[in-house]
């Protein structure tokens, strides 16, 4: 069966496809027929004056900037994996271009600033506090100097919201304190109760 002789039920043929051979099979060149055509091929060109200024008006006109390649420089600007096309803006427009939509977001930029600067206002003005400096002043507080580790907690969380806020859950700020409190000697921790062991320390 030769390629030529396709059947007119394979998929292909319906579609319009040519045959292009079998898997496998090695493609012929086609040769020139004319021995001037073979003449032509083989035949060596000159460069020309001509030849060499263009290209090197072409080469200059796309000259490499920075660490782009010949030919580059024409391209849109490649940014995060995708060529970035768009018109490019300036901040020293003037005031009679002003659209519509710029009060907006600047007033979102200005709303995000406030927020920010609020949030920094907030982190300045409440110092560090030590937890175990903060549970000694608590316990000296209640009579009989002593609390049960849930009530320290919730006492903790009232004076100062960032002591134990950093936990996901009420258990590990628990188990978080129990530990910094069993590991001094000011506290003594039974069961679930804490207490303070001196009076002065």
């Amino acid at each position: 069966m030769r390629i030529e002789d396709v059947s007119p039920e394979w998929w292909g043929f319906k579609s319009g496809f040519v045959s292009g051979g079998y898997l496998g099979s090695n493609s012929t060149r086609k040769k020139a027929t004319k021995t001037g055509d073979a003449q032509k091929i083989n035949e060596r060109t000159a460069f020309n004056e001509d030849d060499q200024e263009n290209l090197y008006n072409l080469v200059q006109d796309k000259s490499t900037t920075g660490k782009q390649g010949l030919g580059i420089k024409d391209r849109p600007k490649k940014i995060a994996g995708v060529r970035y096309q768009g018109k490019k803006t300036s901040f020293d427009d003037s005031d009679d271009e002003e659209s519509a939509d710029e009060p907006f977001a600047d007033f979102r930029a200005s709303a995000k600033r406030k927020r920010d600067d609020s949030l920094e206002i907030q982190k300045i003005d409440e110092p560090k506090v030590k937890v175990k400096e903060l549970c000694k002043k608590l316990l000296l507080q209640v009579p009989g100097e002593s609390l049960k580790l849930k009530q320290l907690k919730v006492l903790i969380d009232e004076h100062s919201t960032s002591v134990l806020s950093n936990f996901s859950s009420k258990k590990d700020a628990l188990a978080y304190l129990r530990r910094k409190l069993e590991g001094s000697t000011k506290f003594r921790v039974e069961r679930n109760r804490v207490s303070l062991t001196s009076r002065r320390g």
